[in-house]
């Protein structure tokens, strides 16, 4: 692809993510074309930054030296790129496939293969570090043969931070097993931490003075520093991260982990519990506001769902 910013990348999916994703991009000088199933506000800033709105997934790839995808789960990503008109069938042999999204390590190595069928280059690279996605800041690890990481490296190091890009294998699902490994640490502390400053509450200390004490002490956690806050603060919209990726995230390191018969106790404990949170109605808020199951089961309520 070269690092002359010339190729058109087609970005396909503008969500809490995506959106800081495609404008890092833009503010670098590479041409962008996008789409998202939401409506036309959801492209409103990105256009102001020049990016071309497109109709479908099809039009955005029509042309485009890459293609990025980064929707919340498999069903979309199947749907963006294999559905009606989906991106694959309008884009030229060669051209590249990142799938930056977080889906099970199976279903990136069948997304891989149908790519292969058709003569596309696909890259599996997840991403982590969200407030990171408007600074170009991001961790990658990529899962691919050496080639394609060379020629998608430009694209990567615009949204990545290059020291934290990470080649972790050649094959499709590499990156995705990588990426379960770093979304069971954080579920599971994202776990800890409320149950922590719930905890301190109850104790009769102050959560902010807890936190505080933590955060300088072999308790704290990257996860503890960014999500206590929030939980603190009580603020859990706009989301920064919604509570629901976490079950989908979850159920992907479980799966994984039946599938290679380890039991993983701490990641069974943290999905029930997320799941727990969505079935309070919490699901579409962010994961900080996992701390409110914690209060409603304080005050005897049971996690029963909010109006």
């Amino acid at each position: 692809m070269g690092d002359d910013r010339a190729g058109r990348i087609a970005f396909l999916g503008l969500g809490a993510m995506g959106r800081p994703m495609a404008a890092t991009l833009l503010r670098a000088g590479w041409p962008v074309a996008v789409f998202d199933v939401r409506p036309a506000e959801a492209r409103a800033e990105l256009a102001a930054l020049g990016a071309e709105g497109a109709a479908s997934p099809a039009a955005a790839a029509r042309g485009a030296a890459a293609a990025v995808v980064m929707v919340r789960d498999f069903a979309q990503a199947g749907a963006v790129l294999l559905g009606p008109d989906g991106a694959l069938d309008a884009l030229a042999p060669a051209t590249l496939v990142i799938l930056m999204s977080t889906v099970a390590p199976a279903d990136a190595r069948e997304l891989g293969a149908r790519c292969a069928d058709r003569g596309l280059r696909f890259l599996d690279a997840p991403v982590s570090g969200g407030p990171g996605a408007a600074e170009g800041a991001l961790s990658v690890m990529l899962g691919g043969p050496d080639e394609t990481v060379a020629a998608a490296r430009p694209l990567l190091e615009t949204l990545g931070d290059p020291a934290k890009i990470w080649h972790v294998g050649r094959r499709a699902g590499d990156g995705q097993a990588m990426k379960m490994i770093n979304q069971l640490m954080a579920g599971v502390n994202i776990v800890a931490t409320s149950e922590a400053l719930a905890l301190a509450a109850r104790a009769g200390l102050d959560p902010r003075q807890a936190f505080a004490i933590v955060g300088e002490s072999a308790g704290s956690s990257w996860m503890f520093r960014d999500r206590g806050p929030r939980m603190l603060d009580g603020q859990f919209t706009p989301a920064r991260s919604v509570l629901d990726i976490f079950v989908k995230d979850l159920g992907i390191v479980n799966d994984a982990a039946d599938d290679l018969g380890l039991p993983l106790f701490a990641a069974a404990v943290a999905h029930q519990v997320f799941k727990l949170g969505a079935a309070a109605g919490l699901g579409g808020e962010d994961d900080a506001g996992l701390i409110r199951l914690y209060q409603r089961l304080a005050a005897g309520e049971a996690g029963e769902p909010r109006g």
